[in-house]
């Protein structure tokens, strides 16, 4: 039984949401360079095959933007992600891949959209055959 459910309004059904699908759906969108939830949304909505990629199941209901939205707000009051960064350092560690001394946390600000280079000279066509024409036909 999910810990939270959504509750449509207009037939009062309870609808349930598939967390952990949502959750790998946001970082497969980051990996697949979907700028937007709205975007997500309809890919999933419109994509079958990226929608059991995801971890939905065929029969699951797509969540709309609002429910990505309150997920994404509960996740960020919790303490959620920094008990899983924990856990898998731990586990790191234990494992000798990573060493006590290597570790360090970068907050470097990462640029996130790309934008297109400005074009600053633009190169004027040559008037084509019918400039020609025309100047000759009007002479």
């Amino acid at each position: 039984m999910p810990i939270i459910r959504q509750v449509s309004l207009f037939n009062m059904q309870v609808l349930s949401l598939n967390y952990s699908a949502m959750i790998y759906s946001l970082i497969i969108r980051i990996t697949e360079r979907i700028p937007f939830i709205k975007d997500l949304v309809k890919r999933l909505s419109t994509d079958l095959r990226f929608k059991v990629d995801c971890g939905f199941l065929v029969s699951d209901e797509i969540p709309s933007e609002a429910s990505y939205s309150r997920m994404i707000t509960l996740i960020s009051e919790s303490d959620a992600l920094e008990i899983v960064q924990g856990s898998l350092l731990l586990q790191a560690i234990s494992e000798g891949s990573v060493s006590d001394e290597t570790i360090a946390i970068d907050a470097t600000h990462v640029e996130a959209r790309v934008r297109a280079p400005c074009k600053s000279d633009k190169v004027e066509k040559e008037p084509g055959n019918w400039y020609y024409f025309l100047l000759w036909f009007f002479v």
